[in-house]
């Protein structure tokens, strides 16, 4: 539907950061009120949570430049992805010391740069006035679209951030940080 495009990336994008505003509120209310602390500490807690916004922001974007047909880019910037993420969680885990603490900082800076980069081909521009009322109707439609696979999606974030958190528990920094650009190649 690219006569549409702008309805509905502003109405996914609008979805996006209500649901990630909304985990984050969550995770952020474990940490207050120390729920979690027992299994696992508050830093990886706020550091997996704060990586959620950019992350599912910039899936986002990649969606939007395959709709508008920035194929060449789209398979730049996500193995440009691909090695940011790994080299910033190799100097956060292993330079910084910060251990799986560090695997989500790497991911954060990771992808707010990708964020950046992408932004002048997906959103830059595009972001205008639309009704209310025909913002909501393609939220509906996102919604029902989006909502059965909604399971899955959380299952698969849980298992890759925690991937890292167990491995960090149980191995060394450095098996961390081997073990976590070997899940990103894979």
């Amino acid at each position: 539907k690219k006569n549409q495009l702008h309805q509905l990336s502003q109405s996914a994008l609008i979805l996006t950061a209500l649901g990630c505003l909304a985990v984050f509120f969550i995770l952020l209310l474990a940490i207050i009120f120390d729920i979690t602390e027992r299994w696992i500490p508050n830093d990886l807690i706020f550091w997996a949570g704060l990586t959620i916004l950019p992350a599912q922001f910039s899936g986002l974007q990649f969606v939007v430049l395959r709709f508008k047909g920035y194929a060449a880019l789209y398979a730049i910037l996500s193995f440009f992805d691909l090695v940011a993420t790994a080299g910033f969680s190799w100097v956060f885990i292993i330079i910084n010391n910060a251990g799986p603490v560090g695997a989500f900082q790497g991911i954060f800076s990771a992808k707010i740069i990708v964020c950046l980069i992408a932004w002048f081909y997906t959103f830059h521009g595009s972001i205008c006035w639309i009704p209310w009322a025909q913002l909501r109707l393609w939220m509906l439609k996102l919604l029902k679209y989006g909502v059965p696979s909604l399971p899955a999606v959380i299952i698969n974030w849980v298992h890759g951030a925690g991937n890292k958190v167990l491995l960090g528990l149980m191995l060394t920094l450095q098996d961390v940080a081997i073990a976590g650009f070997a899940l990103k190649v894979a």
